[in-house]
C-alpha cells in the first residue's frame, strides 16, 4: 500500500474515532440526568448507613399506608458504608421496615416533615436499627 493511502485510512480512523467519542460522551451527559424537569422528582429518598464492624446484608421494606405503593431493597454494608437511593417515593405516610437477617429488625411508622424533600435515614449499630428523617428546603 502507497503512503496516500495509509494517511487516508489513518485520516479516517481519527474521523471515526472522533465521533465515537463525541458520540459516547453526548450520551453520557444525556444521562447525568434521569427526570426531565425537577417536578418529575420524587420528593423522598432513602439514606442506610452501618456502624458495624463487619459485613452485614439488610432488607428495607417501606409501604405507603395510603396506597398500594412499595418500595423493596436488599443491601449488602461493609463497615463504614452510606448507600443513597435519592427520588424513590411521593410524599406520605409510610411503614418503614428493616430487618438484618437473624439478628435484628425495626418496624416505624414515618411520615414527611414539612419540607420540599426529604430522606428516610436508616441507621444500623450495635444498639439495633434507627429510623429517622432529614428535611431538605
Amino acid at each position: 500500500m502507497d503512503e496516500s493511502a495509509d494517511a487516508v485510512n489513518r485520516r479516517h480512523f481519527a474521523r471515526a474515532l472522533g465521533a465515537a467519542i463525541v458520540a459516547g460522551l453526548a450520551g453520557c451527559t444525556t444521562r447525568v440526568s434521569p427526570f426531565s424537569s425537577s417536578s418529575d422528582r420524587k420528593p423522598i429518598g432513602l439514606v442506610v448507613r452501618t456502624y458495624l464492624e463487619s459485613q452485614r446484608t439488610i432488607e428495607v421494606v417501606i409501604d405507603d399506608l395510603d396506597s398500594d405503593a412499595r418500595y423493596r431493597q436488599k443491601f449488602t454494608l461493609v463497615p463504614g458504608d452510606v448507600i443513597r437511593r435519592p427520588s424513590i417515593l411521593e410524599a406520605g405516610t409510610y411503614e418503614v421496615r428493616v430487618q438484618v437477617k437473624d439478628e435484628m429488625w425495626q418496624s416505624t411508622k414515618w411520615e414527611m416533615g414539612d419540607c420540599r424533600s426529604d430522606d428516610i435515614h436508616i441507621e444500623l449499630g450495635t444498639g439495633g436499627i434507627g429510623v429517622g428523617s432529614t428535611c431538605h428546603e
